[in-house]
């Protein structure tokens, strides 16, 4: 048997009232593995035998407990452990003890100050393809908190590109992959939002209210214009990013408010930039999935979360992680007739400036602009005319 426990595992029973008690972990490969790792006891977990302090430690104390249990003396410097043989004697068992927290980190250290993304909060609009590959991301390198927003299904032709599988099948996207991030990271806490954010705008604000962070991960681009309105108005930084039809390249475009451009300034900027490739479009904001490769959806996904960790980091002077030059990452995969790229895994960085007639960054001027009065005035018009209405 191999078994792995904890010191946060250890901590939280030397913490229990009583001296002793059932021992909760989780088992794989036909028991050869027992792990004993979460301070809580997971959804998952079995009995594995008991727990006890040196002073109830005696022979007869696995005599009520099958062949195969365990016993574990938790009070010490050194915890120990003991298998139950077939004749109720005690066998000691050799454990690897870990530091679940701190070790878990070791393969960052030196890039960025690890104890520095736990506190950061990130929502996710949008749990596909794209927005699951950039959720597993930020969470293995060490963000704490995930508000995850989606109202779609796992189907079966999501699974040949999705960060979840089989098991998931037919699940919540948000479900899954709140599963998925608390047994990738240990420090991950998710709180999931079946919700489409076209429908309630209210509720989208109330989510993403005090966020670090926003990500647009949707295939919808009226979600994403929905999205950078409200993130706009709460000045919170929103990262979008999309892969275009059949995966030959994709984007992923930083919004920093109050200054700098919108997504609606860099929706306005982009659409007549260059020519989109034969028989390709550059709208990816279907609601239809296109055909492309998972791997090729991958580059963009792990683009998105690179400019997500950087941003996060941003006050962290250890950090090595540096934000790109631009507002704007173009990524290819592939060259085709007409696309600006004429050789494989190529990117640009080019800088999106703001529109001063933006309707979302810059309302004032845009309301004076095409409707000749100020914002205050305009909704002002509007609620005169509601309140005109005769009533029903």
């Amino acid at each position: 048997m191999y078994l792995l426990i904890s010191d946060e595992f250890l901590a939280a029973l030397r913490a229990l009232p009583g001296d002793q008690g059932d021992l909760w972990g989780s088992g794989s490969d036909r028991g050869s593995v027992v792990r004993m790792v979460e301070p809580t006891r997971p959804p998952e977990a079995v009995r594995l035998g008991r727990w006890v302090p040196q002073a109830a430690l005696a022979e007869d104390c696995g005599k009520d407990l099958a062949a195969g249990r365990l016993v574990l003396v938790v009070d010490g410097e050194q915890p120990r452990c003991f298998v139950v043989e077939r004749d109720k004697s005690l066998k000691p068992q050799p454990f690897e003890q870990v530091k679940l927290y701190t070790d878990y980190h070791a393969r960052v250290e030196g890039l960025f100050d690890p104890t520095h993304l736990p506190e950061k909060r990130v929502v996710i609009v949008g749990l596909g393809s794209g927005g699951s590959a950039i959720a597993s991301e930020l969470a293995r390198a060490g963000v704490g908190h995930f508000d995850l927003v989606d109202f779609d299904r796992l189907s079966v032709p999501n699974l040949a590109r999705h960060i979840c599988g089989l098991s998931d099948l037919g699940r919540l996207k948000v479900d899954a992959m709140a599963d998925f991030l608390r047994n990738a990271s240990p420090v991950a806490e998710v709180r999931t939002h079946d919700m489409n954010v076209t429908t309630d705008p209210d509720r989208l604000q109330e989510i993403i209210s005090g966020a670090d962070l926003v990500i647009g991960a949707t295939d919808s681009e009226d979600a994403k214009s929905i999205l950078n309105r409200v993130a706009w108005r709460l000045k919170i930084p929103a990262v979008y990013a999309a892969a275009y039809d059949l995966g030959f390249g994709g984007d992923v475009f930083l919004a920093l408010p109050p200054d700098g451009a919108c997504y609606e300034c860099f929706h306005r900027s982009t659409g007549d930039m260059f020519s989109p490739p034969d028989k390709v479009t550059l709208d990816y904001g279907k609601t239809i999935s296109q055909p492309a490769l998972g791997l090729d959806v991958r580059f963009i996904s792990l683009i998105a979360a690179r400019v997500a960790l950087a941003h996060l980091l941003e006050g962290d002077p250890t950090s090595r992680l540096n934000g790109y030059s631009t507002n704007w990452v173009l990524w290819g995969n592939w060259p085709q007739n007409g696309w600006i790229f004429n050789q494989p895994l190529m990117s640009d960085f080019i800088q999106i400036d703001s529109d001063a007639l933006c309707p979302v960054c810059h309302p004032d001027a845009y309301s004076q602009a095409y409707l000749g009065i100020s914002k205050e005035e305009a909704a002002e018009e509007v609620k005169n005319l509601l309140d005109s209405l005769p009533s029903f």
